[in-house]
């Protein structure tokens, strides 16, 4: 996965995903504490609640439903452009002619160049 976007918009996905700090943190093998810092410190440059938290457990604010789509729209692209770009760049930089057969072959080269971050 690429570093173009923050990864807090993962977090928040996760975190609102599972509706806990806890099972967010186990899904993504580090601690609640460091999950909170992450929301925390995303609301703050927000400067909104993305979460209403109570003893039992987290519901998204308005804000944070919104939120949430935009943020799962983000990431879904950063994950789709990304290798589209390290294709289109594959691509380009061959400077020979391939013949039908030997095409797939090249894009399918090209493909796995561009997986190499998730």
């Amino acid at each position: 996965m690429s570093d173009l976007y923050n990864p807090q918009l993962d977090t928040f996905l996760r975190v609102a995903d599972a509706g806990s700090f806890s099972k967010a943190a186990e899904e993504m093998y580090i601690t609640p504490t460091a999950v909170i810092k992450q929301i925390n410190l995303l609301e703050g440059n927000l400067g909104v609640m993305l979460f209403i938290r109570t003893h039992r457990g987290l519901h998204l604010t308005e804000a944070g439903k919104a939120f949430y789509q935009e943020a799962q729209y983000i990431v879904e692209y950063i994950k789709g452009t990304v290798p589209m770009i390290y294709n289109e760049i594959c691509l380009r930089q061959m400077k020979f002619i391939l013949d039908e057969r030997n095409t797939f072959g090249m894009k399918f080269a090209c493909r796995r160049m561009g997986d190499r971050d998730g």
